[in-house]
């Protein structure tokens, strides 16, 4: 059972704590990123090494957003490279067989043990969200999500069938992910929902009662939490995706994470009103862009940072400024997301 406390995060919006997930930039310090990247002792560096960087107490993983499907393919018997460009065309089995996880997959299970045997960091996992791999799983996820919203069923349309049992294994995929990495001692999960936006649950479905949004969505998600938490663990929900009103209130009520961490298209201020008050809003600076100078100047950084975090403070809501997701390595840009990454951490509002 964990020990972490579970005020964690509210502590540290209490202390004004403020950083980016960005475990990819030290990632591709490394003279050879992609063998770091299945090694679990320099990949557990890397973390530490990250978090010291931007003074977190949290050990933040890589967001490798790959590591679950790879997996599932790897149990149907295919090579674990060619996962990216897998999608079921056919009724997947109900089950798939226990096989060891894929080289990087294990790796990051590992670095959890890494971060727990030598730092004081808060060891933490990452998955996939159940949803947003069934959607990688299937070449048009967006039609049989239709045909479901309209009621029909498996009998009457193939794709239905593919999709359902799709979405069985997707849970059973998650769930085996997160179990190896709370057994790793992880006391923190982000789980990565980033498809359960307006890109596939379009706002008319869920004005016509958002059945599809409850079955494919909260259920899983709310049985996840329960795991996590079953684990003494905390739940770190993240969904980068374009959100009505209606899923944030959601995901802050019905899934009641510790965290709720959303992309730059939300204004976090007027989102205080949709979130619990114990639920610690996380982000939301639009880091995508910090790459380029011409799409996001410095001063604009400082200019979004100070009103970010002068609005978040007046509605008193608890609050951690950071990214809008994890900020990747560009190449050949190393330095101006460093030098806009810096600005973010030290500019504050005027007294």
């Amino acid at each position: 059972m964990s020990g972490v406390d579970q005020g964690l995060f509210l502590d540290l919006a209490r202390r004004s704590l403020r950083f980016p997930i960005a475990a990819d930039l030290t990632l591709h310090e490394q003279a050879e990123p992609e063998t770091a990247r299945r090694d679990a002792t320099i990949l557990g560096r890397v973390i530490a090494e990250s978090a010291k960087r931007w003074g977190c107490p949290i050990g933040l993983p890589l967001m490798d957003l790959r590591l679950e499907k790879a997996d599932l393919v790897s149990r149907l018997g295919l090579p674990a490279e060619e996962a990216e460009r897998f999608h079921f065309a056919e009724p997947p089995p109900d089950t798939l067989p226990e096989r060891p996880f894929p080289e990087a997959h294990a790796a990051a299970i590992g670095a959890i043990r890494w971060v727990r045997a030598h730092t004081a960091l808060v060891p933490c996992g990452i998955t996939i969200g159940p949803f947003s791999l069934l959607t990688r799983l299937l070449a048009d996820p967006i039609t049989p999500l239709a045909l479901l919203a309209r009621g029909g069923d498996g009998r009457e349309d193939p794709e239905i069938e593919v999709a359902l049992r799709a979405r069985t294994l997707a849970m059973e995929t998650v769930e085996r992910s997160v179990g190896a990495q709370l057994e790793a001692g992880a006391e923190v999960i982000i789980v990565c929902e980033p498809s359960a936006s307006t890109a596939y649950l379009s706002p008319r479905q869920m004005r016509a009662g958002g059945g599809l949004f409850e079955e494919f969505v909260l259920a899983p998600n709310r049985r996840l939490r329960d795991r996590i938490r079953a684990a003494g663990a905390l739940l770190f929900f993240h969904n980068c995706g374009e959100l009505t009103d209606a899923m944030v209130a959601a995901f802050g009520a019905d899934l009641h994470p510790e965290v709720l961490s959303l992309g730059s298209s939300r204004d976090l201020a007027a989102d205080t009103a949709l979130a619990p008050e114990d639920v610690v809003l996380y982000g939301n600076l639009p880091t995508r862009r910090f790459y380029s100078d011409s799409a996001m100047p410095v001063e604009e950084v400082v200019r979004l940072t100070v009103d970010l975090v002068a609005r978040m403070r007046a509605t008193g809501h608890a609050h951690i400024p950071g990214s809008e997701c994890d900020v990747l390595h560009v190449e050949g840009a190393a330095e101006t997301i460093g030098v806009k990454l810096a600005a973010f951490m030290k500019a504050e509002p005027e007294a």
